[in-house]
């Protein structure tokens, strides 16, 4: 996956750029409904965020750059985000069946999944010190 970001320090092999992600505003059909929007309330406007890179194309601050993240990195985060707390869930509800009840099933169901973020949340906390994924692989604007 690439996307363009700017480098906003650097330090030896690696630099801090700042990514602008695509909101979930730009694809509306409303057009430009500003804070009115209930998804806008609810996720926030934040597009951008600060991530770690390898600068293997030797990036200085304020240079517009390309980074990119392995595809299957990107494949399996979305693996653990969206699908496996999916199936967690449904594993509850099929393994609480001898439970009386569809009510208690299904707030099983929903327990278990809250449960699941609650612990992925926890271990993406401590995994702090692990490799960096992100790499600027070319200089698209320099800094001059």
């Amino acid at each position: 996956m690439k996307q363009r970001a700017t480098v906003v320090s650097t330090e030896g092999k690696y630099c801090d750029v700042k990514v602008d992600r695509a909101s979930m505003c730009s694809g509306c059909h409303k057009g430009e409904c500003g804070d009115a929007c209930a998804l806008y309330k609810i996720f926030g406007a934040k597009t951008e965020f600060t991530a770690t890179a390898e600068n293997r194309a030797g990036a200085s601050v304020g240079d517009t750059v390309t980074v990119e993240t392995p595809d299957s990195f990107v494949n399996l985060s979305a693996f653990f985000v969206f699908l496996l707390p999916v199936i967690v869930a449904a594993a509850t509800y099929l393994l609480t069946f001898f439970i009386e009840g569809e009510q208690y099933r299904i707030i099983a169901a929903l327990a278990s999944f809250a449960l699941y973020f609650v612990i992925l949340s926890a271990v993406e906390r401590r995994r702090k010190n692990r490799p960096v994924k992100l790499v600027v692989s070319e200089i698209v604007t320099g800094n001059n």
